[in-house]
């Protein structure tokens, strides 16, 4: 008995060969070791290999008994379980023909459409004709059919954009429908050259809607935008440079802002902003810090301006008249006159105008705080 190892998908699908047979590896070269196959008995082993690149202990038991080997995947051969034919029926449920089946919807729908023939020139032109003239949805169903490969092509030109192909085939087939149905079939343009167009145009829509919650791509620029930056950016990593906004913006030709702008969008997904912080538990609403004011800062901002207006003209009456026409002249205005020409009105000099002034403005203070002191008292005065 020799043992050899080979890898899992050089060996060929035939049962193992009889006594003396030489076992070679498919799709290479002969080994230079050789694997005799153990003489034939009642009941061949069976080989369930379920990893290409496992690597199989090729173990071949001489006797009466065959025992097939189960192996497991991303292990080696040497951590098998053997299992007797009768305990294997034992473990393994009777068929019902009921299974669940794992199958990708992907691939389902790709074997479903290859069903459908394609047309030749011919078939396509007169196909088109009876559905532009008599609206025959037969003709319609079958010009459909046989371009949903063209849909699916067109699709994956765009999967990088969108994590989800069916749904890019599912809005392209709209548009072929949408193709066929204004397919003009006596401009001399195949159905498919046209229809690309619609195709294209229902899927570049589709993932300018669903790309993120925040609607982008309002603009022509910033649709531009959008499908170039990528292509760009990875053009430029190509040729060595650093793809910081600034080129970007010279090579696709807009604003530097709005290249600036278009990289947050596409950096990360959305969070909601009622969703819980990790760290603090609160909600990222509570944790945002506002660059301008609050909408109760405003109204706070608003009443405290009217009761400071209401106290000055309530503290004006309480003046003299040298007093009020200083008042009015230097402190309630926005342009006060200037200390000389307010002395020179009155008859005094510069710097007793400046006292009245020092003067009023601390008697003012003192009026205003016996003032919120007596609202805060009593807010509801009868």
């Amino acid at each position: 008995m020799k043992i050899s190892r080979y890898r899992a998908g050089d060996f060929s699908d035939r049962p193992p060969a009889r006594g003396g047979e030489r076992l070679r590896p498919q799709g290479r070269a002969p080994a230079s070791r050789t694997v005799f196959a153990a003489p034939a008995q009642s009941e061949r082993p069976t080989w369930e290999i379920t990893d290409d690149f496992m690597l199989l202990d090729i173990c071949l038991v001489s006797g009466k008994i065959s025992f097939p080997f189960v192996h497991r995947p991303g292990r080696w051969a040497n951590e098998r379980t053997i299992m007797t034919e009768e305990s294997k029926r034992k473990k393994s449920p009777p068929k019902t023909g009921k299974e669940i089946v794992h199958l990708d919807p992907l691939q389902r729908y790709l074997r479903e459409i290859g069903k459908f023939d394609l047309l030749t020139p011919e078939q396509e032109h007169e196909l088109a004709v009876r559905y532009h003239e008599k609206k025959d949805p037969e003709a319609a169903y079958k010009l459909v059919t046989a371009n949903l490969r063209l849909v699916v092509k067109i699709a994956l030109e765009h999967k990088n954009y969108y994590h989800n192909l069916l749904d890019l085939i599912q809005e392209g087939n709209i548009g072929l429908m949408q193709a066929v149905k204004r397919f003009d079939p006596y401009r001399g343009v195949r159905l498919p050259s046209y229809a690309q167009w619609w195709i294209r145009a229902y899927i570049l829509k589709f993932i300018l809607e669903n790309f993120s919650l925040v609607k982008i791509g309002t603009t022509q620029a910033q649709r531009k935008l959008f499908f170039r930056l990528r292509k760009e950016q990875e053009q430029l990593l190509r040729e060595g440079f650093t793809p910081d906004s600034r080129l970007l913006a010279e090579r696709i030709q807009v604003p530097e802002h709005e290249v600036v702008e278009m990289r947050k969008r596409m950096a990360g997904p959305e969070t909601s902003l009622d969703s819980s912080h990790p760290v603090s538990g609160k909600s990222y609403m509570e944790t945002l810090v506002l660059d301008g004011d609050t909408p109760e800062d405003e109204v706070g901002r608003k009443e405290m301006l009217d009761r400071v207006r209401d106290a000055m003209e309530r503290f004006r009456e309480t003046l003299d008249e040298r007093e009020r026409a200083i008042w009015d002249s230097r402190i309630a205005t926005d342009k006060p006159a200037t200390f000389q020409e307010l002395g020179d009105e009155h008859g005094v000099t510069r710097q007793r105008i400046q006292q009245i002034e020092q003067r009023l403005k601390k008697r003012f203070k003192e009026f205003f705080l016996s003032e919120m002191t007596a609202q805060d008292s009593n807010p509801y005065p009868a």
